[in-house]
């Protein structure tokens, strides 16, 4: 079964992107692989106007163990082993989320070109995994988009404001690609897409230790 991920949406303070883009890349991805079942770490920037949203950058953690790696990273934050910044826009967007079993392992790549990628709002549907599913098929056949990673969230949460019921990554096959940016998925009345864009890679998959 594929690892879970640990993924966060964030912002920096108003003319401090540069700043916090290299706190990420020089230390805080480095110290979060320092982490307990910490496996990988990657980092996206959202393309301005590419589609609905209020966070620009993405950040993706693979971990062994949710309940491990969170309590680690807890125990360590805002100590000389994992450092806060200024630069950091207040709150984070933080939970976590495993793939749905079966799905290519899109992730996983170390290099890829543009990403597509949908937050997704199941409602109360007890079903999310066909909705998802039925979403990823009408994204591969509309949009001329590649492989698919569909993530689904954890039992495991840092439950602060609402999050994603899924996430659909979606590698771009070319730049110019006509991205659906509706706010509902078609053929269902119960799969919303709440967030939408294209993000572009803002470092290399770094491997744990």
């Amino acid at each position: 079964m594929a690892n879970p991920f640990f993924v966060v949406q964030a912002n920096a303070m108003p003319g401090r992107d540069d700043e916090l883009n290299r706190w990420y890349e020089e230390q805080h991805l480095d110290d979060c692989l320092a982490c307990k079942d910490a496996l990988s770490a990657q980092r996206f920037g959202k393309i301005t106007g590419s589609g609905p949203g209020n966070y620009a950058y993405l950040a993706l953690y693979e971990v062994r163990d949710p309940q491990t790696f969170a309590d680690d990273r807890k125990s360590k934050e805002g100590t000389p082993l994992l450092p806060r910044t200024t630069a950091l826009a207040l709150p984070a967007h933080a939970f976590f989320y495993r793939p749905i079993e079966g799905q290519p392992g899109l992730l996983a790549r170390q290099e890829r070109s543009l990403l597509y990628i949908e937050f997704l709002d199941g409602g109360a549907s007890s079903d999310l995994a066909a909705l998802m599913t039925e979403r990823q098929h009408i994204l591969s056949q509309e949009t001329g988009l590649g492989l698919t990673e569909l993530m689904l969230v954890d039992a495991f949460q840092e439950r602060q404001g609402w999050h994603a019921s899924g996430i659909i990554f979606a590698e771009v096959t070319h730049a110019d690609a006509a991205l659906p940016l509706s706010t509902t998925a078609p053929n269902s009345s119960l799969l919303r897409v709440a967030e939408s864009g294209l993000y572009q890679p803002l470092s290399a998959r770094r491997i744990a230790a």
